[in-house]
């Protein structure tokens, strides 16, 4: 198992959340990582650290530990590799097709984020 410290360098201020992962499963985090943070994009809100562990550990099974020796995952940083100069590259596109990333609920609990997010404001 591997701990991720999940992070996001635009939003000051907001704590780093932990969640572990399978060995082989890395690129699934990051890959659900980048496409929860694009589904926000949608409802004009930016997931928290602290959120996005939650999404990770209802949507897609990684389980939810507590701080310790972690590789760090930026969410900012994983979107970023989705554009260049601002663009979308075609994989963005692949990405948000992907149906093992789909997952039923999803979108609803991203928005009832982005009212909360929102609300905090």
């Amino acid at each position: 198992m591997s701990t991720f410290r999940i992070t996001d360098y635009l939003l000051d201020g907001e704590e780093p959340d932990y969640v572990s992962v399978p060995l082989d499963s890395a690129q699934m985090l990051r890959d659900a990582v980048a496409y929860c943070s694009f589904i926000a994009d949608e409802f004009d809100t930016a997931v928290t650290p602290r959120q996005m562990a939650q999404l990770m550990g209802r949507f897609y099974g990684f389980k939810s530990v507590p701080a310790g020796p972690s590789d760090e995952l930026d969410i900012s940083m994983e979107r970023k590799l989705y554009h260049v100069k601002g663009r979308p590259l075609p994989m963005k596109s692949a990405l948000m097709a992907s149906r093992p990333l789909a997952r039923e609920g999803l979108r609803n609990a991203i928005e009832r984020f982005a009212v909360l997010n929102a609300s905090e404001d």
